[in-house]
């Protein structure tokens, strides 16, 4: 079905000689081929956005991805280095103990929220731990949660450390 335009002039024409009647058929006629026009099936762009959105998908979910895995390694890094830092400030107030090492790595040990973790505990003055600086480093490894950790660390996983000094009161 072809549709044709109407002649602007003619109806024009019209009008001048017999009135409102032309300018009602004018506007009915623009109509109907108005929907005409817009039911062609060729001219439609009903899939466009099934493409945009199958384009940008993945873009999107690498970002989303990208935010969460971020989050939680943010979020575990910190946990790390409060476990070191309740560990170095034990030290530095109970510094008289005699099994200071070992007291110190199962109260880091109690304190950490995640698996396996390694922690190492120095003094600068091994002599006298009454004086100097208590350096303690909690060490964990984060294994990835979301596929975009997989694609950003070495087989998934990354090691975060956690280094606190404080000076032994």
């Amino acid at each position: 079905m072809i549709a044709l335009l109407p002649n602007p002039l003619f109806y024009e024409a019209d009008f001048c000689f017999k009135g409102e009647v032309v300018l009602k058929k004018l506007m009915r006629d623009f109509r109907s081929t108005l929907s005409i026009c817009s039911s062609n099936p060729l001219k439609t762009e009903s899939g466009q956005s099934v493409v945009e959105f199958a384009l940008m998908l993945p873009i999107f979910l690498l970002l989303v991805f990208g935010i969460i895995e971020f989050g939680i390694l943010f979020n575990m890094k910190l946990s790390v280095t409060n476990c070191a830092r309740e560990g170095a400030r034990y030290a530095a107030l109970h510094s008289e103990e005699s099994s200071l090492e070992s007291t110190i790595e199962s109260r880091v040990r109690r304190l950490a929220v995640f698996g396996d973790i390694d922690v190492a505990v120095s003094f600068s003055n091994p002599s006298n731990h009454k004086s100097g600086d208590v350096t303690v480093t909690v060490t964990a490894q984060a294994n990835a949660l979301t596929p975009v950790g997989d694609l950003l660390f070495s087989n998934g996983r990354l090691i975060l450390t956690g280094t606190v000094i404080m000076k032994v009161e």
